[in-house]
C-alpha cells in the first residue's frame, strides 16, 4: 500500500498512528522496515532538515548516474556524503537507485512494449466495445459521463499485460486508441441491432 509513498508521506503516516492509537498497521511497518527502518527515517527526515541542499544533490547524482546498463555497485561508489553514515548512504543511494531504474523502465519503448500494448489494444477494444454496446443497449443513449470508464478499462487491460504505466507513450498511445476503437465499434454495434 505505501509503495509509491515518499519518505515524508510514511513518516507523517507512521506520526498519525502513533499519536492517535499508539500502533502502526503491519503495511506501514513493512513499508518502514523495507526502506532501512524506523532509526534510518529519522535520521534522513532530520538531514532534510538540516542540510536539505545535501539530499537534494544526492538524489540528482544518482538519478543522472542510473541508466539501464549501470549497476547499483556503480554508481554507489561515485556517490559520497559527509552527512551520512555509510550504511544510511548504502540504503539511500539503493532506494533512489531503484526507484529510477524502475522509471527508466516504465518509460522504456521497446519492442516487448509495442507488442504486449497492440495485445492489450486488441484486448481492451473487444472489452470497452462490450461495455460500451452495453450501456448503449441499456439505456438506449450514451452518457458522457461513461466514456472515462471505456478508457479506464483500455488502460488497465493494456497496463497489466505491459506492466507499463501511462508515463510510457506507447501505453497511453494504444490506451487512447483502444478507447476511441471502443466507442466507435460499440455505436456501429448498437446501431446494427437496432436496425
Amino acid at each position: 500500500m505505501y509503495k509509491n509513498y515518499k519518505d515524508e508521506d510514511i513518516i507523517r503516516a507512521y506520526s498519525t498512528m502513533m499519536s492517535t492509537s499508539g500502533e502502526i498497521t503491519s503495511d506501514l511497518a513493512n513499508a518502514i522496515q523495507n526502506r532501512g527502518g524506523i532509526d534510518y527515517f529519522n535520521r534522513i527526515m532530520e538531514l532534510r532538515k538540516s542540510q536539505p541542499l545535501e539530499i537534494s544533490r544526492l538524489q540528482n547524482e544518482v538519478q543522472s548516474l542510473t541508466t539501464s546498463e549501470t549497476s547499483y555497485d556503480f554508481v554507489r561508489n561515485l556517490i559520497s556524503s559527509k552527512y551520512l553514515s555509510m550504511d544510511d548512504l548504502n540504503i539511500f543511494v539503493k532506494r533512489i537507485f531503484d526507484e529510477q531504474r524502475a522509471s527508466l523502465f516504465d518509460k522504456a519503448v521497446t519492442q516487448n512494449t509495442i507488442v504486449k500494448s497492440i495485445t492489450g489494444l486488441i484486448l481492451g477494444s473487444i472489452l470497452g466495445t462490450l461495455f460500451w454496446w452495453g450501456i448503449l443497449y441499456l439505456f438506449k443513449q450514451p452518457f458522457i459521463f461513461v466514456i472515462p470508464v471505456v478508457f479506464m478499462i483500455s488502460y488497465f487491460i493494456i497496463k497489466n499485460i505491459s506492466k507499463q504505466s501511462s508515463k510510457n507513450p506507447v501505453v497511453l498511445l494504444a490506451s487512447i486508441l483502444s478507447a476511441l476503437i471502443s466507442l466507435v465499434a460499440g455505436h456501429f454495434l448498437f446501431l446494427g441491432f437496432n436496425s
